[in-house]
């Protein structure tokens, strides 16, 4: 167990960055520091190695103040695995993992690695995926390869603790993940107790057991459950516009950013859309994507669009929202407009179905796009059509009040009873 006890310290004796933090890590646990840069991260990190002077406080490894533990006893207990990756020397990839069994040899200054140190080198290195590179030069390696290379070099230490300073750093996706997985298995395998920085937010979600979420060098939250609960917590100290919402495959919480909303542009209901119709298809394409809802036959629900066809063949197209077997006697295209917000509307007809598209410059939510598609599906069962497809694009603002039911309901209305009047 990992206690910091009223932590405060930094480069800074009259300006210390990290002030009274105080938290457990548990025997076993993988936890992450998290907060924006300039929070406290590295320090702390540094000041759990021993690395920095502690102003005020006290870190105990296992009930016991680091400061009663030499060296050599540390490094034997806790291994640190920091962002520099840059080696002086010319060493060879082995040469800088064989680094990790330092502590444990008792002729420091010459090669007297025992059968035992072989085997736990070549093992991590197998582990890490770093086998293959053991006779190359570490400086001649990627920016990711050094990463797992050093992973290594602290996993050669056979450590009950881990630290890791940004340790997904310089690594893709596939990589990081790897690193991540790998990590989880020695904390179940060998009661590894790790205690991570991690940038990426999602990643922690989906790794960490336990979260210290710090901000101007002190704890402002702590669990996992509770920082990713609290969207307006994490919008505040990141400073960014967010949404919590669940990992679509694993009972995890996500989160995902919202650009800066850039400044509204009032353009004319016609600018929105292109409308195209002739003897092949009928289609209304978008300059920009429009925020879609659909469903039926080709539905794809709610998602992103930016044109919908309706071929008269049966032709289909795997980019696009498309619908095929259109009857152009039977199609109706009509315009609505209140003197505030204007409404497109494409009736067709394909076999034993009614398609219809709204377009509409109202800036409805994901809930109202929804409300609408039931409303036709209400008023297209009211006349006898029971299957078809739908579709409503429209403008998106997620600060927008609740549109009027009504209003929408009575404007649906009036243009399905239209078509109705086509299709007898």
């Amino acid at each position: 167990m990992i206690e910091v006890c009223n932590v405060t310290g930094g480069y800074k004796k009259h300006k210390p960055t990290v002030k009274s933090v105080a938290f457990t890590v548990e025997k076993g646990s993988f936890c992450t520091l998290l907060g924006p840069n300039g929070s406290g991260k590295t320090t702390l990190i540094r000041l759990m190695m021993g690395v920095l002077p502690l102003t005020a406080g006290e870190i105990k490894l296992e009930q016991k103040s680091i400061s009663s533990y030499s060296a050599t006893q540390l490094a034997q207990k806790i291994a640190v695995m920091t962002q520099e990756n840059q080696i002086g020397l010319e060493f060879t990839v082995r040469e800088i993992v064989a680094l990790g069994r330092y502590p444990f040899q008792t002729k420091r200054f010459l090669n007297n690695e025992s059968p035992y140190d072989k085997e736990v080198i070549e093992r991590v290195m197998k582990r890490t995926d770093v086998w293959r590179y053991r006779h190359h030069s570490f400086n001649a390696l990627s920016g990711g390869e050094k990463q797992r290379v050093l992973l290594a070099k602290s996993l050669a230490q056979e450590p009950e603790y881990l630290l890791l300073d940004e340790p997904t750093n310089h690594l893709d996706v596939k990589h990081a993940m790897e690193l991540l997985h790998l990590l989880k298995e020695l904390q179940r395998e060998e009661n590894l107790t790790i205690v991570a920085i991690l940038h990426d937010l999602n990643i922690a979600a989906l790794f960490a057991d336990d979260a210290i979420l710090l901000k101007d060098g002190e704890v402002y939250a702590r669990g996992i459950e509770e920082i990713f609960s609290d969207q307006q917590t994490l919008q505040h100290v990141y400073g960014v516009d967010l949404h919590v919402l669940y990992h679509p495959g694993v009972h995890k919480r996500q989160l995902a950013y919202v650009p800066p909303k850039e400044e509204k542009v009032l353009q004319a209901f016609s600018n929105l859309y292109t409308l195209i119709e002739n003897e092949r298809c009928l289609s209304v394409s978008f300059e920009h994507s429009l925020r879609t809802l659909s469903t039926g036959d080709s539905g794809k629900g709610i998602h992103w669009c930016k044109q919908i066809v309706q071929y008269t063949d049966e032709e289909k197209s795997s980019d696009l929202l498309s619908w095929s077997g259109i009857d152009h006697r039977f199609t109706r295209i009509s315009f609505y407009e209140d003197g505030v917000y204007t409404w497109l509307f494409l009736f067709t007809k394909s076999k034993e179905q009614v398609n219809v598209v709204v377009v509409t410059d109202m800036p409805l939510k994901d809930e109202s796009l929804l409300e609408t598609a039931m409303e036709v599906s209400a008023q297209l069962g009211g006349v006898g059509i029971n299957r078809g497809n739908f579709a409503a694009c429209a403008v998106r603002n997620t600060d927008t009040k609740a549109v009027d039911a009504k209003k929408i309901k009575a404007i649906i209305k009036r243009e399905v009873d239209k078509y109705q009047l086509v299709m007898q």
